[in-house]
């Protein structure tokens, strides 16, 4: 569902939460609840104006994301004899 979210966010500058429920067949609260982790993720900036919240994705922080997940997906996908354990102390985390 946050992917769908994410997806609705994209087709437009910004969108307060019942725009976004208007396209999904969840619950306010629900897809108030999904922003409200994807806001804290990172992927998503929020407006806070009365009487709306608006949301807009945050393109430069899901451009991060994707390359982040290329790297990892390219390390998970070599031959188990090439890849050497990451210390997970230096992983920055999203």
């Amino acid at each position: 569902m946050r992917l769908t979210i994410l997806r609705a966010l994209a087709c437009s500058e910004r969108s307060c939460c019942k725009d976004v429920v208007d396209r999904l067949p969840l619950a306010q609260s629900t897809v108030s609840q999904h922003l409200k982790v994807l806001a804290e993720a990172g992927l998503v900036k929020v407006d806070r104006r009365r009487p709306h919240s608006h949301y807009r994705l945050d393109r430069e922080a899901l451009a991060g994301l994707c390359m982040r997940l290329s790297d990892f997906s390219g390390e998970c996908l070599s031959p188990a004899d090439t890849m050497s354990a990451p210390d997970l102390k230096e992983t920055p985390f999203v």
